[in-house]
């Protein structure tokens, strides 16, 4: 009876996951016409929260320092960002040394839990992110699943 109960705790165990994947249109800054999709552990990623304005920020790099996407997702109203779709909020972009901030930027999570640590265990997200104009041709999409 132990054995059954053991086997069945262990195959509803979560297998951590942690994929970083991202498309770039042509004059997406500053990220420009390209796509990846980086995994752990051939890749990191690390999701954690700045409490002091609850900005959710997602490093992923590829090959170390030579090739990194940063990510921030941060509320207008400060609040903690929860599950659900935003429209209009601050999500900045840094890639090669160069930013962007997108203060009408769209984004969707559809899970996140925090720990007492300040880092995230669970943040599954799709993000949308446009500098210079809101046009289609500026786009910056990226999906985040991430499971500690």
């Amino acid at each position: 009876m132990k054995i059954l109960a053991l086997a069945a705790l262990l195959s509803s165990t979560v297998t951590p996951v942690q994929d970083f994947s991202f498309e770039a249109e042509a004059n997406a800054w500053p990220v420009h016409g390209r796509s990846a999709h980086w995994s752990a552990p051939a890749e990191e990623i690390r999701v954690g929260l700045r409490r002091s304005d609850n900005a959710i920020r997602v490093h992923a790099e590829h090959n170390g320092l030579d090739d990194y996407v940063l990510v921030e997702l941060s509320r207008h109203d400060g609040q903690l960002i929860t599950p659900g779709s935003y429209h209009d909020e601050k999500v900045l972009v840094v890639n090669g040394g160069y930013a962007c901030r997108d203060d009408t930027a769209d984004f969707t999570v559809d899970r996140v839990e925090y720990n007492a640590d300040g880092w995230t265990d669970v943040f599954q997200a799709s993000i949308i992110h446009t500098c210079r104009d809101d046009l289609p041709s500026n786009a910056f999409r990226v999906r985040v699943d991430f499971n500690r």
